[in-house]
């Protein structure tokens, strides 16, 4: 009986919430909502491999890049040629700089790389293909980048356009960032929608000593884009909660001091 009142009272948290949904098209190409940033002190870069040549095909392959602004909206998209074997760096900065001589909306947004060929043993597996690489980050003048890789299966795209496969929640769920907050150092929380509608959030920081309340942001993220919410330079060490209805708002997190960045999951 107490099992039984376990699965019933987690089946408001679990009945058809998986983490991010599975396309119905098999054509579907997948991959995550990666963050752009690029402005005066932020570039950006993205470490690509040809996937079908890991699974042992050869050919002529290609990948289409699409980015989306602090909208969440299709500005630019890009077709590239993958080599055989070889790892490419995409400098997203540079394919940004060389098509919007006048500079970018808002500085950040997300983009999402889609491979057109399916190795033959994913289609035997009934599976899919999905992009979770690596994105590089300089900032200001430093010589070394710091890199993250993909969250979650974000986003699809097929004949019909592009589908996001992130979940929603019947009730708020809080995520609380595995990471414990330093003093004078700034933090920007990054936070992507992965979900079809909109969603709000409201990101909560806590003193690490007491539990005490510090302070309290609201926003609301359209589809398939992306809040940064900086915060300044903390006296204490906090940590940091975030509510909404998606499965797993887990942000992408910067830490800078001085000259010094470095990025992580949280």
């Amino acid at each position: 009986m107490k099992n039984f009142i376990k699965r019933v009272g987690r089946a408001s948290w679990t009945f058809k919430q998986s983490l991010t949904a599975v396309p119905k098209d098999k054509q579907t190409k997948i991959s995550d909502l990666f963050v752009w940033r690029h402005n005066d002190v932020w570039k950006t870069s993205f470490e690509l491999l040809n996937t079908a040549y890991l699974f042992g095909e050869y050919g002529v392959f290609q990948v289409d890049i699409v980015f989306f602004d602090t909208r969440g909206c299709v500005f630019f998209e890009k077709t590239i040629d993958l080599s055989n074997g070889d790892r490419q760096t995409l400098n997203i900065s540079e394919i940004l700089e060389n098509n919007f001589k006048s500079g970018v909306i808002g500085g950040f947004g997300t983009f999402s790389v889609f491979h057109n060929n399916t190795p033959e043993i994913a289609i035997k597996l009934n599976s899919f293909v999905a992009e979770r690489g690596y994105v590089s980050y300089r900032y200001k003048d430093s010589l070394l980048a710091s890199y993250v890789h993909g969250n979650l299966d974000a986003i699809g795209k097929n004949d019909q356009g592009y589908v996001s496969l992130g979940s929603v929640s019947l009730l708020k769920r809080d995520y609380n960032l595995q990471y414990q907050l330093i003093s004078d150092c700034e933090y920007d929380i990054v936070l992507t929608n992965p979900c079809s509608k909109p969603q709000k959030v409201t990101i909560r920081i806590f003193s690490f000593n007491d539990g005490r309340l510090i302070e309290v942001h609201h926003a609301k993220i359209n589809s398939k884009a992306v809040i940064v919410h900086t915060l300044k330079k903390i006296s204490e060490s906090c940590r940091v909660s975030i509510e909404s209805r998606m499965i797993m708002a887990r942000p992408v997190v910067f830490i800078k001091k001085g000259g010094n960045m470095d990025v992580f999951h949280g």
